[in-house]
């Protein structure tokens, strides 16, 4: 099961990569001339990678998260379908929704609240603290699907009608949300970006995550869909 999401999360990576090189890519680009552009006499600094460096760095980063990401996936799909105590090894219905909630708890909630910006947005002094309130937004969303996942299972336990069910994870989604929005400190780094150029990088990472857990997704259903034939074979 590791193996088969440890692959299936190399594979979702890298589709995303590539995503990413064609959609968001060509923002970071020209957010990176633009802030060549403000510092020029300010003394130009020494390149450390290329353009053809980073561009390929994207790809293999992708690839290595996505790898990351697969082995724990399999271990909380494996806990989830033990706790639940039903086989639904490699139902695409069980998969696509430990996807769904893994992409709205680690990126989703995070994202709407603190939202991705391109290179040269944010003061280095900041990092540090932009760091922390990122993990923190995690941590709220992680926590909020744990609520989401527990209520809804209570609900239908006591026969409760799939639509409130939905309606309850939606409440408690935006609930984790405004507990974001309240606690977590706000970005006041300026950013000097022109509003399409921010939007498009915005939309270009939002996409990027929407690839990698899609196929990640994708990936370990047809692995482990083809493990359990295998097996009953």
């Amino acid at each position: 099961m590791l193996l088969k999401g440890a692959g299936a999360g190399a594979i979702g990576g890298l589709l995303a990569g590539v995503f990413g090189y064609f959609a968001a890519e060509p923002t970071i680009g020209r957010a990176i001339d633009l802030e060549a552009a403000h510092h020029a006499g300010h003394g130009e600094e020494a390149e450390v990678f290329t353009r053809g460096t980073q561009q390929f760095g994207l790809i293999v980063a992708t690839t290595l998260a996505g790898l990351a990401l697969g082995l724990v996936f399999a271990l909380v799909f494996a806990y989830v379908n033990r706790a639940a105590g039903t086989d639904r090894d490699g139902s695409w219905q069980a998969v696509s929704k430990l996807a769904g909630a893994a992409f709205a708890g680690v990126f989703l909630l995070p994202f709407l609240r603190y939202p991705s910006n391109p290179p040269g947005v944010g003061e280095p002094d900041t990092i540090g603290l932009r760091t922390w309130a990122w993990v923190g937004a995690i941590v709220i969303g992680v926590l909020a699907v744990v609520v989401i996942w527990r209520l809804t299972a209570a609900l239908a336990a006591k026969g409760v009608d799939q639509l409130y069910r939905q309606l309850a994870a939606a409440g408690i989604f935006v609930l984790g949300l405004v507990i974001a929005f309240l606690v977590l400190p706000d970005s006041n780094d300026p950013v000097d970006v022109p509003a399409g150029l921010l939007w498009d990088f915005r939309l270009g990472t939002l996409g990027t995550q929407i690839v990698l857990w899609g196929g990640l997704s994708v990936a370990f259903t047809l692995f482990v869909s083809r493990r359990k034939a295998a097996v009953t074979v």
